[in-house]
């Protein structure tokens, strides 16, 4: 049976290799499985109406994005134009900002019209900028907080910001991580 994205994930059953009785976990191993913030939810249990909204929600989509497979329909399908847009109104992301972390080039940034669909490979890269957003501002507190930080160079990241390192799997599992030791309490 396949996990819901809102599904929490349940460490009842989690045993220490080594100890076999053990049901403790070290800090590490609990920043790798799963991350609460104060209010106990799981910071990698972001819902897809979360998501959907950072996309641009009902005025993007014409409804709520209620499902999980929806959502991979949309990206499927090419998420309209106009979620990009709406992504890099709030977040004040620039054109020559975007191109690495999507993969299109601004002079296709400035023909696209509102109605026209980015690719599917455009589609999933933006949804993975609206998962790392939606993560940044439910750790930092707001949306005004994840900008600056997307924005602001990071010494984790050898100074780079990090909506600069995006642009990679491994980029985004950096900026994943840095965002997981912050909710956590780590200094990153």
């Amino acid at each position: 049976m396949e996990k819901k994205l809102t599904d929490r994930l349940d460490f009842s059953e989690w045993r220490h290799p080594h100890h076999k009785d053990s049901l403790t976990m070290t800090k590490s191993q609990m920043i790798q499985s799963q991350v609460s913030n104060d209010t106990g939810r799981s910071l990698m249990e972001i819902s897809i109406t979360r998501i959907s909204d950072e996309l641009g929600g009902k005025a993007v989509f014409g409804h709520r994005v209620q499902s999980k497979q929806e959502l991979v329909n949309h990206i499927r399908e090419g998420l309209p134009y106009q979620s990009l847009r709406h992504m890099m109104a709030r977040y004040g992301i620039v054109n020559e900002e975007i191109v690495k972390p999507i993969g299109i080039s601004v002079a296709t940034i400035k023909r696209r019209k509102p109605q026209d669909r980015l690719s599917a490979s455009a589609s999933n890269n933006l949804l993975c900028l609206a998962q790392i957003t939606t993560l940044a501002s439910e750790v930092l507190g707001s949306e005004e907080k994840a900008t600056r930080w997307l924005h602001k160079s990071n010494r984790s990241l050898s100074g780079d910001t990090p909506l600069s390192r995006l642009d990679t799997a491994i980029g985004y599992k950096e900026v994943e991580a840095i965002l997981q030791r912050i909710a956590y309490g780590v200094f990153s």
